[in-house]
């Protein structure tokens, strides 16, 4: 999707909804459904994904939400993460260089 051009996307997007349609358990609907529109909001503004984890990312850092919600949230960025040319162990690389950094604050800072 990423390297596609846009009349290509609007494919991968009409095949990406019916490929979602497909989807039976309702918590697969519910990501399936994510990946569509991430998608298309995607195809109006390309920093959409970037944004999107920055935002769901600080959303996560704050802990001001139920063990259900981090889940969904934890979801919503893996998504984000392969729109964005992360693969699992960029983002473990990455996460854990954001662990690091913040031992290494004073506790003060924290």
């Amino acid at each position: 999707y990423i390297a596609a051009s846009e009349a290509q996307r609007a494919k991968l997007i009409a095949k990406a909804k019916k490929a979602a349609e497909k989807v039976k358990d309702t918590t697969q609907v519910k990501f399936a459904k994510y990946y569509v529109k991430v998608m298309e909001k995607m195809a109006s503004a390309s920093d959409f994904a970037s944004k999107e984890a920055e935002r769901l990312s600080a959303i996560v850092k704050s802990g001001a939400m139920s063990a259900s919600k981090l889940d969904g949230f934890t979801i919503r960025q893996n998504v984000l993460k392969v729109f964005l040319g992360k693969d699992a162990k960029d983002a473990a690389e990455e996460e854990g260089k954001d662990a690091a950094a913040e031992e290494d604050r004073p506790k003060e800072e924290l």
